[in-house]
């Protein structure tokens, strides 16, 4: 196979049929897409719709268990997509939260990445769960200014998932608010879901549960000016 596949509309021969409910890849850039899965490569039946969100890094996707030879992944932006040849595809019984009107992964367990860091300073073929695109990384730590500077912290997951909570670490009394937003249309589309005033140490946000691709936490007020966030973990464990 080659290093990696990339265009607009990438079919994948497994050359014989396996009956299939889960692919894990990576993408290398950016992208909105669809997967479809057939027998022949005549009818396709789409199992993944993903067009309306932004993603990039690890993919984690499952379908409902059905007999499959070829997979085609479709770009829906004006940009091919970029999709690395190391691809599992499987039959997993592995214990999964489902939505079925969206197929968007329930996660039980943290999906944030466990280390800070900007989506700048990641390699294009990481295999991450997530990334920084909004804020400054000081110190193995998240950052911003109430007063000048990035005005917000934004983390991109990977994927979107079905979130309901947020668990966040402050070490200096802080004042706060959380907004979040799944398909990213306009900066119009946050959603604020919570907010919180003169506290510190481990908090525990949480709201109604809705698809989630983007986190912004906006700091209000913090010693210096400056909003420092420990850790994130979504949801809350």
């Amino acid at each position: 196979m080659e290093p990696e596949y990339r265009k607009k509309e990438i079919i994948v021969d497994l050359k014989n049929p396996f009956l299939l409910n889960c692919l894990k890849l990576v993408l290398k850039s950016n992208a909105s897409y669809t997967v479809s899965v057939s027998k022949d490569a005549r009818t396709w039946k789409r199992v993944i719709n993903r067009s309306k969100y932004s993603c990039f890094g690890r993919q984690e996707l499952y379908f409902k268990a059905r007999l499959v030879r070829f997979i085609r992944f479709k770009s829906k932006t004006y940009f091919s997509m970029s999709i690395d040849a190391d691809m599992e595809v499987l039959y997993s019984t592995k214990s999964v939260e489902i939505d079925p009107a969206t197929t968007i992964i329930i996660p039980k367990q943290n999906v944030a990445p466990t280390k800070m860091v900007l989506m700048c300073d990641i390699h294009r073929n990481s295999d991450v769960s997530g990334a920084y695109i909004s804020g400054n990384e000081i110190d193995g730590h998240m950052e911003h200014g109430i007063r000048h500077g990035y005005r917000s912290i934004i983390l991109q997951l990977s994927q979107p998932y079905i979130i309901g909570s947020l668990k966040l670490l402050l070490k200096e009394e802080s004042s706060y608010y959380i907004e979040v937003m799944g398909i990213l249309i306009n900066k119009k589309s946050w959603t604020r879901v919570f907010t919180e005033e003169n506290v510190s140490g481990w908090r525990i946000a949480t709201f109604p549960r809705q698809p989630v691709a983007f986190i912004k936490i906006v700091g209000t007020k913090a010693p210096s000016d400056i909003f420092r966030l420990y850790k994130l973990e979504c949801p809350a464990t």
